[in-house]
């Protein structure tokens, strides 16, 4: 299948089985070579990973064959050892999982170093150290990890983080070794953790499953086993995401809800009605999606799989939203494509992705002014939303950070905002200046005179003198007014409703104020970024650096 064309504007609704799950099946197909036998998997899901497994466990004599669709027979008793090739394993990560059975049965192995997904680097060496561990001898040879031993005994192995992969391998490679392993810090997500279950089935005594500390009571001889594959929480929770992106009512069935705490948990917190079975998840989408604050971590934390469904979602959720990927920081290929989409979205050097409110917003064509996110917000009326001038007291607010909700919020009803607010504090600084608006230049961080270098002030300056003189009132017409103010060590961005002034982000402000005076001299939007507690950004036609201390 070389494309998907996706008719849209449409809300989804109705009942969806989910598949097995593709991450929990291919370390269980790789421990079958630990005990020759015939083995038999239900709820086997129909994918080309597990097709190019099958494929690469007949190279070792191991035979499959599909039967009723998701049921899967595989017979290992004529296995043998052989190398895992380049060829294949490169188009799957997950190839590396037959090293741990490969040395535990035949007491060697030979497997390519593994490609796979094309975004970060993904090192084995967690695999390679565990396997030393326990007594074996690795090299790298030619691209190959070569891996060799008399036998396999017991160790300690603390994980410095903890790995999926490298747990489960080192699972499969114990389970035949001498004495007793014990995992520290091991990975305990819901798909190692039907693994442990499974080398438990075959025989092999493993306590602490499900936790972060696994021991591995060795048996030389396991035995096959059947098993059924558990749900797929990543195809689960992508169900359950596009149902809340379309404004529809999904419910998902055959899943298991305690693998999805943490994604239901956004998923509410987004606005979405949330109803759990004993085996089924329904979402009901709100009208409009909240912004949320998404950090991805290990299980139970929200999942790695999940960010991309995610960043998706709230590109037509109101206000900013902030994604941080702490597993892979550099997983986010998927941006530029989102943009292609219209989605207003910002990358920054550290690795946190800022979701603004897209160009559509439950398909519907949003023209959206900070005025009406404010009040959006604060669950009140347009008119209701004013400046609060001249008072410095900071209240907070509940819904969090105003300023990183409509900070450099995309779409010309927001720059025309921007370049009034921006001519309200030219005026302050002229005036401030002794000098006509019309000589005032806004530019390096600083408001000055043309022609004249030496007589400039900082934007802070003038936006304290807009805030106490309350020049920035009503600057957008009835119904929208800003105003920054900008102390030496605090930026507070202001929406006053019913005298409350709100607390808001130090960056997000800092951005959002050299924004506006960009805005009124260039027309153009730009995209600073803190720097060791600098604010730097280019700014286009002119005006060069800007650059401020915040």
């Amino acid at each position: 299948m070389d494309e998907v064309w996706i008719e849209g504007g449409r809300k989804l609704q109705g009942l969806v089985p989910v598949s097995g799950s593709k991450n929990a099946t291919l370390p269980i197909l790789t421990a079958t070579l630990l005990a020759p036998g015939i083995y038999r998997f239900t709820n086997v899901p129909a994918l080309k990973d597990v097709s190019t497994m099958l494929e690469l466990l007949a190279l070792f004599g191991v035979r499959s064959k599909r039967e009723d669709g998701h049921a899967l027979f595989v017979d290992s008793t004529n296995a043998h050892n052989a190398e895992a090739p380049y060829d294949l394993v490169k188009t799957m990560r997950a190839s590396i999982y037959v090293l741990g059975p490969l040395l535990a049965r035949f007491g060697e192995a030979r497997v390519s170093l593994p490609g796979g997904c094309a975004w970060g680097p993904r090192p084995v060496d967690l695999h390679i150290k565990g396997m030393q561990q326990l007594g074996a001898e690795v090299e790298i040879e030619h691209g190959y990890i070569v891996a060799r031993c008399e036998k396999l005994t017991g160790a300690y192995l603390p994980f410095e983080i903890s790995s999926v992969g490298a747990t489960g391998n080192i699972l499969m490679a114990a389970a035949t070794a001498e004495g007793e392993t014990t995992i520290d810090n091991a990975a305990c997500e819901p798909e190692i953790e039907a693994l442990a279950e499974f080398l438990s089935s075959m025989g092999v005594r493993i306590d602490g499953i499900g936790t972060t500390r696994l021991t591995v009571l060795g048996n030389p001889h396991p035995h096959p086993t059947d098993a059924a594959m558990i749900p797929d929480r990543i195809e689960a929770g992508t169900f359950l995401a596009a149902a809340a992106i379309t404004g529809g009512d999904v419910e998902a069935t055959g899943v298991e809800p305690r693998h999805l705490d943490a994604v239901i948990g956004k998923l509410e917190e987004a606005g979405a009605e949330v109803t759990v079975g004993e085996r089924s998840v329904r979402l009901r989408a709100p009208e409009r999606l909240n912004p949320l604050r998404v950090s991805t971590a290990p299980f139970p934390g929200f999942p790695t799989d999940m960010q991309a469904q995610f960043m998706a979602l709230l590109s037509v959720a109101r206000g900013t939203s902030t994604i941080t990927d702490t597993i892979y920081q550099d997983r986010f290929t998927h941006v530029a494509e989102l943009q292609r989409l219209g989605a207003d979205i910002r990358v920054d050097p550290d690795g946190t992705v800022f979701v603004h409110l897209g160009v559509c917003a439950q398909g519907q064509g949003h023209e959206t002014t900070l005025a009406q996110i404010a009040a959006d917000e604060l669950g009140v009326a347009l008119e209701s939303v004013a400046v609060v001038g001249g008072d410095t007291s900071l209240v907070g607010y509940g819904m969090g950070t105003i300023a990183s909700r409509v900070a450099a919020v995309g779409g010309p009803a927001v720059q025309r905002s921007a370049a009034q607010v921006a001519h309200k504090a030219r005026l302050v600084g002229a005036e401030m200046l002794e000098c006509a608006p019309e000589d005032v230049v806004l530019a390096d961080g600083r408001v000055g005179v043309r022609g004249a270098p030496g007589k400039s002030l900082t934007l802070g300056q003038v936006a304290r003198a807009a805030v106490r003189s309350r020049a920035v009132a009503d600057a957008g017409g009835p119904g929208l007014s800003a105003c920054a103010f900008f102390y030496p060590d605090t930026v507070t961005w202001a929406f006053g409703v019913q005298g409350v002034v709100l607390e808001v982000d130090l960056e997000a402000c800092a951005i959002s104020l050299l924004r506006l005076a960009a805005m009124h001299d260039c027309g153009r939007a730009i995209n600073p970024v803190i720097v060791e507690g600098q604010l730097h950004g280019g700014i286009a036609q002119g005006l060069g650096s800007a650059s401020g201390r915040c």
